[in-house]
């Protein structure tokens, strides 16, 4: 089983979610979501399955054996089948900051109630890693205008609104907005 050297534990739970390093397995369906979520990512084309399988290979898995690895991803599972994946992106080790990601599986989009469970269970993990085992002192997070009810989540688990890009993306032919989210140790 992979295992980020960084951390404590290979496998983190809570209530109906447990997170683990991502898998062979689950890259595949990562890749769809992604590809058909670009809406709220900074990702502009398509993802084919071979440069998904490389980006993992040359980018993500080396990762696991770093004391200090520039992003650590997690797949997120409920009862073992992946729903979801996210992870802590852009660390600064120097700075002890760590830029949050978070997605879901297509069907759970629209399933509000599912969506806030999966993603406060999957906040209060991140924030133990985070806080406690890194001893980071911020997350913070960009989140594009179109994602309202992510950005509700993340205000109700104590992420407060850092700032505003205005017209920072360029989403179907026109110019959005980012919110900028950050969360102190306490």
């Amino acid at each position: 089983m992979l295992k980020y050297k960084c951390l404590n534990k290979i496998k983190y739970k809570e209530k109906n979610i447990c997170i683990q390093p991502v898998s062979q397995d689950d890259i595949e369906k990562i890749r769809v979501w992604r590809n058909s979520q670009k809406n709220f990512l900074r990702q502009t084309k398509n993802i084919s399955s071979k440069q998904q399988r490389e980006y993992y290979l040359k980018q993500v898995w080396p990762q696991l054996s770093k004391k200090s690895p520039i992003q650590i991803l997690f797949s997120i599972k409920n009862k073992s089948q992946i729903v979801g994946y996210g992870g802590l992106t852009n660390i600064s080790w120097q700075n002890k900051r760590v830029e949050l990601s978070f997605l879901l599986d297509n069907k759970i989009l629209q399933k509000k109630k599912l969506y806030k469970v999966y993603f406060t269970e999957f906040l209060n993990l991140i924030k133990i890693i985070v806080f406690k085992e890194l001893k980071f002192m911020k997350i913070f997070t960009e989140t594009y205008v179109n994602r309202d009810y992510h950005i509700g989540i993340l205000e109700e688990n104590g992420f407060k609104l850092e700032g505003v890009l205005k017209k920072h993306v360029l989403q179907n032919n026109r110019f959005s907005d980012s919110y900028m989210h950050g969360l102190l140790k306490q």
